[in-house]
């Protein structure tokens, strides 16, 4: 892992390609509902604190 994180740290890997959805913390259960039904193509999400 940390082989991995130091290549991001060093712009070397672009790990937002991975991500599908940003969503905020109030969005949680809605959009886990949606990744477990496989909907709107959920793959990695980013929630927000604030």
């Amino acid at each position: 892992m940390a082989p991995l994180l130091g290549r991001i740290l060093d712009d070397e890997i672009d790990p937002s390609i991975v991500i599908s959805h940003r969503i905020q913390i109030s969005e949680g259960p809605d959009a886990y509902k949606k990744f477990n039904e496989s909907k709107e193509d959920y793959r990695k999400v980013v929630i927000r604190m604030h």
